[in-house]
């Protein structure tokens, strides 16, 4: 037993001394095909050529994720190395779980990183880096350590690299999403580089991947044109439609109108298709501001069924008073899918 203590020690000191050198994160392995309500693996593979003078440190990495995968409390995050054998004649570590440090604070904010002092690690990546693009749903950064007891040792030579193998086992929601994510190495201990002064001797590397889920019919990469109010809610709730006629700097074909009205149509449990299309005070929509316009519904009522009918889809489509600029979905005949949530 003391045996295997001192190795794992010395195996976290080798570690310790070659994640203070120059990384690089080469590459991120993305499945093309990802099912919603699903897990599926991302490996965040990279490699470090060890630099002396430096520790003791930690391996972290950072990554951009859809906030309602709840990352923090569902994935599974673990580091492998290969080369330690090389270099060292030990075993290479395997799938050491890493740990949450999003809400430590983030270390030595001096020099250039100043600005970021008092912030977490969350705080301090969301305010760099920001939402990387996604602008049609939330998004969160958050931040993993390797978990290996960290021992100063010094370096040796710096010939030979040890490649790194973060993998990432995500679990996704019934939303199908499509975004933009992102995965940056860092020290636990020094943080960034300091904006190229050698502070930490990490250099930027962060990089980005296209994630789709299912249809990816939830795109993240656009500006929402409909929106629900509350974002939970399920086909026989109360809840309120929101649609806007411009996105960023897109104007729909209802910008500028003032009277819109809200159509479309339900599939119900035993197949069957009920539509609503009438332009009366019904199907209008209350005016939030110049852009935005809102309709509060309950399903079944608003298509004229009765309160316990099984609703399966719903699309809603949006148009003027006499039908001449209707906008909607790009990917359904019946209009925007509108798509229950689980709770």
């Amino acid at each position: 037993m003391k045996r295997h203590i001192k190795i794992s020690i010395l195996v976290a000191a080798i570690l310790a001394a070659l994640i203070t050198g120059c990384i690089q994160l080469h590459e991120i392995v993305m499945p093309s095909n990802i099912e919603t309500n699903s897990e599926f693996e991302v490996h965040v593979k990279g490699s470090i050529n060890p630099q002396t003078d430096y520790g003791p440190e930690g391996m972290a990495i950072a990554m951009l994720v859809p906030k309602a995968w709840d990352v923090a409390n569902t994935a599974k995050l673990y580091l492998s190395t290969s080369g330690l054998n090389d270099r060292f004649g030990i075993a290479d570590i395997s799938e050491e779980p890493m740990v949450s440090i999003s809400d430590v604070e983030f270390p030595k904010a001096t020099g250039p990183n100043a600005p970021y002092a008092g912030m977490t690690w969350q705080q301090a990546y969301t305010v760099r880096h920001g939402n990387m693009g996604n602008v049609g749903g939330e998004m969160e950064w958050l931040v993993f350590k390797n978990g290996t007891t960290k021992v100063k040792t010094n370096g040796d030579d710096q010939s030979k690299r040890v490649e790194l193998d973060v993998k990432i086992v995500f679990k996704t929601t019934d939303e199908p999403i499509k975004c933009t994510m992102a995965f940056e190495y860092a020290g636990e201990l020094e943080g960034w580089d300091g904006e190229g002064t050698g502070i930490s001797g990490f250099k930027a590397n962060i990089k980005t991947a296209e994630c789709k889920v299912g249809d990816g019919t939830v795109n993240y990469l656009e500006y929402p044109l409909t929106s629900t109010t509350p974002t939970m809610w399920r086909y026989g709730d109360f809840f309120a439609v929101n649609f806007t006629t411009k996105t960023g700097d897109n104007e729909t074909a209802l910008f500028g109108e003032k009277e819109i009205y809200m159509c479309g149509a339900v599939y119900l449990e035993d197949g069957r298709k009920v539509t609503i299309d009438r332009k009366d005070n019904f199907t209008k929509m209350d005016i939030l501001d110049e852009t935005t316009f809102q309709k509060y519904i309950f399903p079944t009522h608003y298509f004229g069924l009765p309160a316990k009918t099984k609703i399966t889809e719903m699309y809603l489509y949006f148009t003027n008073k006499d039908g001449s600029k209707v906008v909607s979905s790009n990917d359904f005949e019946d209009g925007f899918f509108f798509r229950q949530q689980a709770r």
